[in-house]
């Protein structure tokens, strides 16, 4: 029977072994990214025309190279920041974040994606939900992810959005519900079965067989890297993730996170941050 010195020692050498791993895929990364960012950038000049003329059939192969190059990179950064969880080397970095700014900046980064595919994407915020303390980059990180795979399983004319709102936890705290705001991301795609919901947080685990092979039917696929680590980032903030979905109705991913938001109390954002005071009960807005 193992004893405490035992149990110990292995965890140090798995943390070890962990960090090591890390370590590799760092390198590994960056050597690869290198010629991959030439590529991608061999790609514009060739768009651009500035090599010479190109035909529309041309045009179309770049598009295809240059789309699976971008996706190839944000898969990429994805798995080495799942194996910098892993291994503990990430650290958070927490600052004042305006919820209106990351809204609207997350759905900026799918506009393009959307619009090929004629896909609505509106949000939706309540006007005293100011801000909250969070890593800004990686909560951004964390909706793109969201939204991008609601974008991507929702088929064309459908819709997609963000609605941001204040949930209370089941746990209580000094007798009170802890406040949690609630980032939600709703689509009208193939939706997923219940049986499923639990899993899709794993890394590398996708829907089901039959609804894979419809998916890549319609273009839509996906290496299950995403909402792992959404699911870490959640975690890392001290909050909780979800989903409530049904097969051929569409999906609702959510996000819990503490509502650590500073005293501000006259209704404005930070003027650094460049926006003014909202009048409605909720601030909708429609992005395509």
């Amino acid at each position: 029977m193992k004893d405490h010195r035992d149990t110990e020692f292995e965890l140090q050498e798995t943390q070890l072994k962990l960090k090591r791993m890390s370590e590799f895929l760092t390198t590994l990364g960056h050597e690869v990214r290198t010629p991959l960012t030439a590529l991608l950038a061999t790609c514009e000049v060739l768009q651009n025309g500035l090599a010479g003329p190109v035909t529309d059939d041309q045009i179309n192969g770049i598009n295809v190279i240059q789309n699976s190059g971008h996706h190839l990179l944000e898969l990429m950064e994805d798995v080495f920041d799942l194996a910098k969880i892993e291994s503990g080397s990430i650290d958070l970095e927490i600052s004042e974040v305006s919820i209106n700014l990351l809204c609207e900046s997350s759905l900026q980064l799918v506009k393009q994606q959307a619009k090929q595919k004629n896909i609505r994407l509106t949000s939706s915020i309540p006007a005293n939900l100011i801000s909250l303390h969070a890593d800004e980059k990686r909560l951004r990180q964390m909706l793109v992810n969201l939204l991008d795979n609601a974008v991507r399983f929702t088929p064309e004319f459908g819709e997609v959005n963000i609605v941001v709102d204040i949930t209370k936890t089941s746990t209580k705290q000094f007798g009170n519900e802890e406040p949690k705001v609630r980032f939600n991301v709703t689509d009208t795609g193939i939706g997923i079965d219940e049986s499923e919901h639990e899993s899709v947080f794993q890394p590398f685990v996708q829907i089901s067989t039959q609804q894979l092979e419809n998916s890549e039917r319609f273009g839509y696929g996906g290496a299950g890297v995403g909402l792992a680590l959404v699911r870490q980032f959640a975690i890392l903030h001290g909050g909780t993730v979800g989903v409530m979905s049904k097969v051929g109705k569409g999906s609702c991913f959510y996000i819990d996170l503490p509502h650590r938001a500073s005293n501000n109390a006259s209704g404005q954002l930070p003027k650094a941050r460049g926006t003014g005071q909202r009048q409605s009960s909720k601030d909708n807005k429609t992005i395509v």
